[in-house]
């Protein structure tokens, strides 16, 4: 037979880390990825193949796609899952 701490043990969300807040109630913490910090700058990004850094300025990003468009103005679309390192270049370096 299953207790009634069971059942609700059973739909509390698994995600996220359980932290506690000023007035003592838990609440889920998700973790942020840092793609704010980059949007509209210009960034070198390093595959997890192996090849050319692809150079260019990130546009939009979302969950799983990172919009990007290169000195000549082309838009390239990135799926995270392949991006080893981005690294913000400075505002006054060069292509």
């Amino acid at each position: 037979m299953i207790k009634m701490e069971e059942i609700s043990d059973l739909e509390k969300p698994k995600k996220g880390k359980k932290q506690k807040s000023i007035q003592g109630t838990e609440r889920l913490v998700q973790r942020k990825d840092f793609m704010d910090e980059i949007l509209q700058k210009l960034v070198v990004i390093k595959l997890t193949e192996e090849g050319e850094p692809i150079v260019g300025k990130v546009l939009d990003h979302t969950p799983y796609w990172l919009k990007i468009e290169d000195p000549s103005e082309r838009i390239i679309y990135l799926n995270k899952a392949h991006i080893k390192t981005i690294i913000p270049m400075k505002q006054g370096m060069n292509v």
